[in-house]
């Protein structure tokens, strides 16, 4: 169990009044079952328990929402000027329990020790769960690979400092300029800003190599300026965002090679970059699961709703149904990926070098330059 859960428990049998940040922060400190004693650690803990089971009394929503969504270390004003010094919170009582029922009895489910052989295809919790513990088994044991992705941002933007991060090549490189990114990008969305929203989502795709057209790749930049043209821009963006919030990925409009990067930015806790390399390794990891099981990868992959990002021949694997640039089949597998993952990371050793969701969508993304990389390279 997190912290911030166990901060829950802890704190709800003793105040389901209404609180300020200070209380639960004071509480947090005592209270002895919390993994990090650290404050960072303690300060993450109350604020991640704030976000996920109380609710702020008569704020501004759009303040509400910049806080409650992703990280929320990247809403640092909110954080400083409101949540800590003005809010008063409340429990939101029935979405809270149920939500904490629903987690407890996946989080069971995970822990079962459940024998291969006995997997019904016809049951997808099973086979899923199935699948998530062998891909944790695997990533254990995979050797490490360093992450290397050279970028070079061909556009200035004032919001930027350090010119330095303009290029790089190294995680940390991409790390700290996409956080400056995020955090412009939310600000831009809540402030219906629509130079910096235009300038974040350039900045990010061109950070991915998918904004300005390379040989045969088109790019996203006629799209985007198109958009902008037509001030649908950020409309557009403020809508499918909100959208993705809800989780109703059916009705989402903005996503490709592009976009995926965009999303996977504004909500790292919930969402990977799901691009062609990516879908590369799953997809291999899907295939060899299969295979050792002698059952059809076919029917497992319709079975649990996955379809591939196949741009390309080299990526592509036979009987794996493809996205076909469908903005609702490409959110709907990339948050499929994304949950898998995020239990993946629950049953990973403590030695393991994954420790977040941009941690293992890294690795993928190196395994992933092609399906028969992968199957010489797979352990």
């Amino acid at each position: 169990m997190s912290d911030f859960d166990t901060l829950f428990e802890s704190f709800n049998q003793v105040n389901k009044a209404v609180f300020t940040y200070v209380d639960l922060h004071n509480h947090a400190k005592i209270c002895s079952n919390l993994n990090s004693k650290t404050i960072p650690g303690i300060t993450y803990a109350t604020l991640r328990c704030l976000q996920k089971y109380y609710k702020p009394i008569n704020v501004n929503e759009e303040d509400y929402l910049l806080f409650s969504t992703g990280d929320p270390r990247n809403a640092k004003s909110i954080i400083k000027n409101n949540v800590k010094k003005i809010w008063s919170f409340k429990l939101i009582e029935a979405e809270a329990e149920a939500e904490a029922e629903a987690e407890a009895e996946a989080e069971e489910k995970l822990k079962q020790n459940l024998p291969i052989k006995e997997i019904d295809l016809s049951d997808k919790s099973n086979i899923l769960i199935a699948f998530i513990k062998y891909l944790a088994e695997k990533l254990n044991s995979e050797p490490k690979i360093n992450y290397v992705w050279k970028y070079s941002i061909r556009d200035d933007v004032a919001w930027l400092s350090n010119k330095k991060l303009l290029k790089g090549s190294t995680a940390s490189e991409s790390e700290e300029i996409l956080e400056i990114a995020a955090i412009t990008l939310r600000d831009a969305i809540f402030t219906d800003n629509e130079q910096k929203a235009f300038e974040s989502v350039r900045l990010i795709m061109d950070w991915g190599g998918v904004y300005y057209g390379q040989g045969k790749l088109k790019g996203n930049q006629n799209t985007i300026e198109k958009l902008r043209k037509e001030n649908k821009l950020l409309p557009s963006l403020k809508n499918n965002f909100e959208t993705i919030i809800k989780g109703n990925y059916a009705k989402i409009t903005l996503m490709n090679s592009g976009w995926t990067k965009v999303w996977a930015v504004l909500f790292p806790q919930d969402l990977i970059i799901f691009d062609g390399r990516v879908s590369c390794s799953i997809s291999g990891y899907m295939s060899f699961f299969c295979e050792e099981r002698a059952c059809s990868i076919k029917v497992f992959t319709n079975e649990i709703g996955y379809s591939q990002v196949s741009h390309t021949q080299k990526r592509k694997f036979i009987d794996i149904k493809n996205i076909n640039s469908r903005p609702d089949k490409w959110m709907q597998s990339t948050k499929l990926v994304s949950s898998v993952l995020k239990c993946v990371l629950d049953q990973l050793s403590e030695e393991s070098e994954f420790k977040s969701l941009r941690s293992l969508e890294s690795f993928l993304f190196m395994k992933g330059v092609s399906r028969e990389d992968f199957r010489k390279n797979y352990r």
